[in-house]
């Protein structure tokens, strides 16, 4: 709703009502869709980041599958979630019944949580869990050791993820130009500048796989969050082990896992570009490009590390940050939102590499930042209580 009021009321000559209503309703239904997918996933597995874990691998194939049917043409987008969405044609034709699969499917997915609620144990999953090693590592006795063990499965899932998908993109670098008639598509583009289209998709390609980098980053620092109010944290901080140090060990991998996904997400781009395009320069170029969007990944992350050691219930303003970002980088131009209001991103503040030039004191300015928010959040986690609620 929020969504089509806004789009309906921008004032944009070809943004009219029924195209926004249509708009906010894909938005609603692709959520049930992928709402359903948690529901079975909470079935499959009794703990919840597996769960998730599932279900974000369920959401990735729909946005894989979804970006080889458009490329291609050949059909295969009808087989995602995220191509019904597409398939609505939102302002050129307003095709509701494409969100009837989506509807058709949520209800299949919800009665499908149900039957399998029936068929497991309280407090199970469907699927056994593993037994643990008998004894653990020595690294396991560190903070950083124990903390990388916490999300050591996460970084390996988000590394082929971000590899896949950024190579997924890569990959049309060579036949992209022809959608340039595309017409909210070419705008887009336009606004990011560049000599070519291609160029200028490349680095829409790059701030995109930076958001998605953060989408991790942020969760990382929201495992600190759920191991204090689970009641775990507490045992670990009755030991020797420092509150500085456990939530550091945490915090550091968040910003270079985050980094580490940059450079994942640089390199499948740019070698799949380099692949289909003949000019090996998109390898360097968008490995650079991606990575000159570490500062405005440390500095989100850094709003969820404030938030945590300031005003912990509120960790998960973060996502209200990230979220923002896209909004701002999607309809930015096309609900011409002003520019201070953009600049409330922090990532409308990177030079969009390889089209434009290298700007340095931005990316000074904005890792200062997330250095000062990082230090405050650590701060105040020394000093406040533990919240076990």
């Amino acid at each position: 709703m929020i969504v089509a009021v806004g789009l309906g009321t921008a004032g944009v000559e070809s943004v009219d009502w029924p195209g926004s209503l249509l708009f906010g309703a894909t938005f609603t239904v692709t959520g049930l869709v992928f709402a359903g997918v948690a529901a079975v996933t909470a079935q499959v597995s009794a703990f919840g980041r597996a769960a998730t874990g599932l279900a974000g691998a369920v959401i990735g194939i729909a946005y894989t599958v979804r970006a080889l049917g458009d490329v291609a043409d050949n059909g295969l987008s009808w087989l995602s979630p995220l191509g019904w969405m597409q398939q609505t044609r939102v302002y050129v034709d307003d095709r509701w019944w494409p969100l009837l699969l989506g509807v058709a499917v949520a209800a299949g997915l919800v009665t499908l949580a149900f039957t399998l609620v029936d068929r497991r144990d309280v407090g199970a999953g469907l699927r056994a869990p593993r037994r643990g090693a008998d004894s653990g590592s020595a690294r396991l006795g560190t903070a950083s050791g124990f903390a990388w063990r916490l999300h050591r499965a996460s970084v390996f899932g988000w590394s082929v993820t971000i590899f896949l998908l950024a190579a997924s993109y890569g990959s049309v670098a060579d036949v992209i130009g022809s959608y340039a008639d595309n017409e909210s598509l070419r705008q887009m583009m336009e606004s990011i500048g560049g000599a070519t289209f291609v160029e200028s998709f490349l680095s829409f390609i790059c701030a995109i796989i930076a958001l998605a980098a953060t989408i991790f980053s942020i969760a990382a620092v929201r495992r600190a969050r759920s191991e204090e109010t689970g009641g775990r944290a507490e045992p670990v901080l009755a030991t020797g082990l420092s509150r500085t140090r456990w939530l550091a060990s945490h915090v550091a991998v968040a910003l270079i896992g985050g980094l580490l996904l940059l450079a994942l997400g640089g390199l499948g781009l740019g070698l799949t570009s380099a692949a289909t395009t003949g000019e090996s320069r998109w390898i360097t170029d968008l490995l650079g490009a991606q990575l000159a969007y570490a500062p405005a990944l440390w500095a989100t992350t850094a709003v969820a590390v404030a938030a945590f050691g300031l005003w912990p219930r509120a960790t998960g303003l973060a996502w209200a940050v990230l979220v923002w970002s896209l909004v701002a980088m999607y309809l930015g131009a096309l609900l011409q939102l002003p520019q201070w209001l953009l600049n409330l991103s922090a990532y409308q503040h990177i030079p969009r590499l390889p089209v434009a030039d290298l700007a340095v004191t931005p990316l000074i300015l904005l890792t200062l930042i997330a250095a000062a928010l990082v230090a405050a959040g650590i701060a105040g986690f020394r000093r406040r209580d533990l919240d076990l609620a």
